[in-house]
Parts: structure tokens; sequence; C-alpha cells
């Protein structure tokens, strides 16, 4: 079975996460590292994470993990950068 992809939802949470960066009179997103907007969009991924069931947490230097708690084996990781 092929996972199905929602692009209303994809766009909405794009637009979400890159509100918490925008600057108004200023092109592009501004959510510099450790900057209270880049925190705040690692929040956001986070409460994203747990509302779908995932077990978030981030660590000292900012890295935000998810992870599904569906039992023992090898885990999937994936990444990226929320700083802009």
């Amino acid at each position: 079975m092929r996972p199905r992809l929602d692009l209303a939802r994809l766009r909405a949470d794009v637009e979400a996460v890159n509100d918490l960066g925008r600057i108004p009179g200023r092109p592009g997103i501004n959510r510099v590292s450790f900057s209270p907007q880049d925190m705040a969009g690692r929040r956001w991924l986070m409460e994203r994470m747990e509302a779908a069931g995932l077990a978030a947490r981030m660590d000292p230097v900012g890295n935000v993990f998810g992870r599904w708690e569906a039992g023992q084996g090898p885990a999937v990781l994936a990444g990226s950068h929320l700083d802009t």
C-alpha cells in the first residue's frame, strides 16, 4: 500500500512554521539558530510529532527527535534543518 500525501496539510504545516520567522517588511524567513524564533520552531515540531503519536524530545544542542514506540527492532532516522 502506498502512503497518501495530504498536500493541503503539508502546505499548512510549512506555512505555520514559516510564520515563526517572518519579519514584516523583509523578504524570506529569518529563523537564526537558537533565536527565540528558532526555538519556537523546534517546539512547534515537537508538538506536531506528539500529535502524530510520537514521543518527542530535544537534546541539549537543539536536535529534535520523534520516536514511534512500536516495539523492538531497527529504527529509521530522518533529519533536516528548521533554522533558515
